[in-house]
């Protein structure tokens, strides 16, 4: 597995786990071989939270979470980029996921 610099060991098994497509925009190569995670996560615990935010998300709707947690992060990021409070960051992309998951998959 590669190693993620930033991350835990648990963290790095966890990123393994889900694949590369949850954090495909996240990750680039580092000269020496290593994967280097992006600075859209300040630490393992927010991480961690997001994580589970995502798995929340996924579990509920019924898609992957591969997919949940591409627009999620998207929209983390957006958001992120300009919020001044990010403990709610959480709230507010999940109305928005819930939203674009609406349009994009109509029961």
């Amino acid at each position: 597995m590669p190693r993620i610099l930033g991350c835990s060991e648990q963290s790095a098994r966890t990123v393994g786990r889900y694949g590369s497509k949850l954090f495909y925009p996240l990750l680039a190569k580092g000269e020496s071989g290593t994967v280097m995670a992006q600075q859209l996560y300040e630490s393992d615990v927010e991480w961690t939270r997001h994580r589970d935010t995502i798995d929340y998300l996924a579990k509920e709707s019924g898609l992957p979470v591969w997919e949940i947690g591409q627009i999620y992060e998207t929209e983390l990021q957006r958001l992120k980029a300009e919020a001044r409070v990010k403990d709610f960051l959480p709230v507010l992309i999940i109305r928005i996921v819930k939203d674009t998951i609406r349009r994009k998959h109509p029961h």
